[in-house]
């Protein structure tokens, strides 16, 4: 549940989009008469602070008004002009099932408050794999709703994507490994270039020659960088950093976690010879400030090789460290913080001066302690990748835009060799249609672009676009629903790890958006038997979908009926469900059955089917909702061959009230 206490409001100006957290796009697809739409740049004339006020029992402090409150912005104690209050007490709802990955994606709930990054420096601790995966997995469980995460590692092996699906992150994490490396050294040869600066700074390298220490700091120093470079969007969403490291060299230096140029200008060796070390922390801290990004540290424990603890960088940005010695009640610490906090906001006098102003938040109550960023910039946060085609530049951010609802699924479908054949189905919500006068005729273009992203190689490895144009009479816009559209499309793609991003763009209404959806496909020819995407809908229902705009490229549509994108069926309803099965050998007895089962596991529904003699078959069911109660349940086919067994699954909601 969330609660939002909203004492007065005011605008942000502009927004503002981020470069993807693990690839990048640099192509578009080739589409008709592309239009070059402005860029907005985030203003600064607000400036939002996220505050954490903590009372002396350790509880967070609820219930605060803005006359609680002082702000004080380079000396001076400014009006608070917009305050609100938000609390979140338990986990995202929806089709959060165990096992259970999201396979419609909607760019509506991704208009979440908050964006997590954890962020695990795998270069700074050894054989700690399965306590990094238990802090990790405790933050994506345990933090509130209205939230999305991706994670990222120092080491640049792993990344997760930014997503609302917490099932699907706690099943990449189990697929973490740590990567430590001491790195290259040259034993008994101090780097001659270096000595002054390593002794200056303390601890920069742990022995004469150890090289691997020096470039693991800089990549973890970078590594953070780039993911507050990613997430800079000033939208007014609170982010956070959760960075899981043993220690990184010189993170203590509190004149390189102060302001970069500090560091140059030090003077001497210093600042001559390993200035590239100060412009890496200087330029990650820059960016955290620019950003408004909080970050906590957690250390698991291990060998740190000479590392300092990490409280000075986090400390800067209004979060804090915990220490192996206190992971329980460090980590509950971290996720209080993260559901609980107060968004202030206020006018500077100026907008001229300094990049970095001091900044400092006072409450007036007895043993508080209040956390939260030391300063503020006045350049905004760091400017998002310019892209020159509109479709490319709306998913090029790590989040996807909200302003024209979209949603997508993707059903993959066997073939008879490794390669699957996956059929899109993508819905645009214009959400009204313009008053149509009798006899008259709406007509709107709609731009459109599919970016398939390997996951694994972080390429950009297929484009689709189209330019279509709809129409709508008078009789047309008054059908309920008239505002949906349907895109159907086909692709083709082998085995692998995928996030699929569709933009649109409606020049009738000028709107755009874009939408994000993870998609697996297995190696189906390497499985002893394996189960294609699972196709829903409402029998008797199937017809009634928003309306079909483009078929054009897909005049062999795959499947027996259209999907629908909606997972919320009544208990009058009968679910419609479709499938494939694949057999290497049609010489074991094999068998299949689609279960539905309630969210305590019991088994409400069953529907068993045959395979028959051939290797590939497919399947359209049916199962009765009649007589469920309201609740979330999971779907499950399941097929076996000899004593191979392959099972596929998704969540759906039965209710009364769709």
């Amino acid at each position: 549940m969330r609660r939002v206490l909203q004492v007065r409001g005011g605008a942000m100006r502009g927004v503002v989009t981020a470069g993807a957290l693990v690839f990048a796009l640099a192509a578009g697809p080739a589409v008709e008469a592309q239009q070059q739409q402005p860029v907005f740049r985030a203003g600064v004339d607000l400036i939002q602070v996220d505050v954490v006020v903590v009372g002396p029992d350790g509880r967070n402090v609820r219930g605060l008004t803005p006359q609680d409150f002082v702000v004080v912005d380079r000396g001076v104690a400014r009006e608070i002009a917009t305050f609100v209050e938000v609390t979140h007490d338990a986990p995202a709802g929806g089709l959060s099932l165990p096992g259970v990955t999201i396979d419609v994606a909607s760019n509506q709930s991704a208009a979440s408050e908050r964006l997590v990054i954890l962020v695990v420096d795998d270069l700074h601790f050894r054989d700690r794999t399965d306590e990094v995966k238990a802090l990790a997995r405790r933050v994506v469980a345990e933090t509130g709703g209205a939230v999305s995460m991706g994670m990222v590692t120092t080491s640049g092996r792993y990344g997760v994507e930014v997503t609302e699906d917490r099932e699907r992150l706690l099943r990449e994490i189990d697929r973490f490994e740590d990567h430590y490396d001491r790195g290259p050294t040259v034993s008994g040869i101090r780097p001659p270039a270096m000595v002054s600066g390593a002794e200056i700074l303390g601890g920069f390298f742990n022995a004469p020659g150890d090289m691997g220490n020096a470039f693991g700091s800089l990549s973890a120093y970078e590594v953070v960088k780039d993911v507050a470079h990613a997430i800079g969007a000033e939208d007014g969403r609170r982010k956070a950093i959760v960075w899981i490291s043993a220690g990184v060299q010189s993170a203590g230096r509190r004149a390189l976690t102060q302001a970069g140029q500090q560091c140059a200008e030090s003077g001497g060796v210093f600042s001559t010879q390993l200035a590239f070390f100060c412009d890496s922390m200087g330029g990650m801290m820059d960016d955290l400030r620019r950003s408004s990004i909080t970050a906590y540290s957690i250390n698991p424990g291990g060998d740190r090789e000479g590392g300092q603890d990490l409280t000075a960088i986090v400390t800067e940005t209004g979060g804090f460290a915990v220490p192996a010695t206190d992971l329980d009640a460090g980590l509950g610490r971290i996720i209080a913080d993260l559901d609980n906090y107060y968004l202030l906001g206020f006018y500077p006098d100026t907008l001229e001066g300094r990049d970095y102003n001091a900044l400092e938040v006072r409450v007036n109550r007895p043993g508080v302690t209040v956390r939260h960023r030391r300063g503020y910039s006045l350049t905004g946060p760091p400017d998002p990748p310019e892209n020159r085609d509109p479709l490319t530049d709306l998913v090029a951010s790590v989040m996807p835009n909200t302003d024209l609802p979209l949603r997508m699924s993707a059903v993959p479908l066997l073939t008879t060799g490794s390669r699957a054949q996956v059929a899109l189905t993508m819905e645009v919500d214009l959400q009204q249609i313009p008053d149509i006068a009798p006899g008259a005729v709406f007509e709107d273009t709609l731009r459109y672009g599919v970016y398939v992203a390997d996951l694994d190689s972080k390429k950009i490895t297929d484009t689709k676009g189209r330019t279509l144009t709809m129409s709508w009479q008078r009789a047309d816009a008054d059908r309920p629903g008239a505002h949906r559209v349907l895109v159907a499309n086909v692709i083709d793609l082998g085995p692998g790890r995928y996030q699929l991003r569709l933009s649109a763009i409606s020049d009738g209404l000028g709107r755009s958006g874009s939408v994000y959806l993870h998609l697996d496909v297995p190696d189906f020819d390497g499985d002893e038997v394996a189960i294609g995407g699972l196709a829903l809908a409402a029998a008797g229902r199937e017809d009634v979908h928003p309306k079909i705009v483009d078929k054009v490229t897909t005049p062999n549509w795959p499947l027996p009926f259209q999907p629908s994108l909606d997972r919320w069926f009544t208990p009058e309803e009968t679910l419609r469900l479709f499938f494939q099965v694949r057999r290497k050998s049609d010489r074991l007895p094999a068998s299949g059955i689609a279960v539905l089962m309630a969210a305590n596991g019991e088994e409400v529904r069953s529907q068993p089917f045959e395979l028959g003699p051939d290797k590939l078959t497919a399947h359209d069911l049916r199962l009765p909702l009649v007589g469920l109660e309201s609740g979330i349940y999971t779907l499950e086919v399941r097929a076996t061959s000899g004593e191979h067994v392959a099972a596929r699954r998704v969540g759906i909601i039965v209710n009364d009230v769709r």
